[in-house]
């Protein structure tokens, strides 16, 4: 395991979080119907590129690099909700529903970026 990939790509997900946020539209209603798509589309593949940032450095077992990458993501989703107290228990499958979703999708991005050696052989 390349606990070096797994570092940066974990790190990557708060830093593309910042470009996010200071990028995409604070207002739907400001912002063009595309570059508003663009943003949400970046939002939700935010843990496929941490994910995939981490298989691709790591250059081996993508997948497990990015379960490993989307479990410190949720993690720290999760403390982040918390102190942002924006945890609504009410809608507790929601959340379970959003976790286990950056989780696939960090997995995805892992397994995706090992795709390059496979087209070698």
């Amino acid at each position: 395991m390349n606990w070096k990939a797994v570092i940066l790509g974990a790190l990557s997900y708060p830093l593309l979080w910042l470009i996010w946020s200071v990028f995409s539209p604070e207002y739907a209603h400001k912002s063009t119907q595309w570059y508003s798509l663009f943003f949400d589309l970046f939002y939700m593949l935010m843990p496929a590129l941490s994910g995939y940032l981490a298989g691709y450095l790591a250059k081996t077992r993508g997948l497990q690099h990015g379960a490993l990458v989307g479990a410190l993501v949720v993690a720290m989703s999760l403390v982040f909700w918390v102190v942002a107290d924006i945890v609504d228990f009410s809608s507790l499958s929601v959340m379970l529903f959003q976790m286990a979703s950056m989780l696939v999708l960090a997995m995805a991005g892992g397994a995706l970026s090992q795709w390059r050696y496979y087209l070698k052989s």
